[in-house]
């Protein structure tokens, strides 16, 4: 039988985030990704942060559609660019829309 199975690793342990059908110490074969397919976190998201730092200026006013470092879509509605994305085969796209001129710094009081 083969199964993908997503795991969280602690303390030198990876232990899966649903119960398996496998007995106590069977011996199994797994193979590790560090990044689950079709599942992100905003912590997992650094990809998508360098193209928005490297590219965003050149999309200002409009909403990007990003799976990693790849633009996917953009345009002015961002429920049609959502939708694109979807349509590639994008399951969790970032979406986000850049804005028309970059954020002040704020220099405190």
């Amino acid at each position: 039988m083969t199964r993908q199975v997503e795991v969280v690793y602690e303390a030198g342990l990876l232990r899966p985030l649903e119960p398996l059908p496998f007995r106590d110490r069977q011996h199994l074969t797994v193979t590790v990704t560090d990044e689950s397919p079709g599942r992100r976190t905003f912590n997992n998201r650094e990809r998508e942060q360098q193209w928005l730092r490297t590219h965003g200026a050149g999309h200002a006013g409009d909403w990007v559609a990003l799976d990693g470092d790849r633009l996917v879509a953009h345009g002015k509605n961002g429920r049609e660019v959502l939708e694109q994305a979807w349509s590639d085969g994008i399951q969790e796209p970032l979406v986000i829309r850049i804005p028309d001129e970059p954020e002040l710094p704020f220099g405190g009081w």
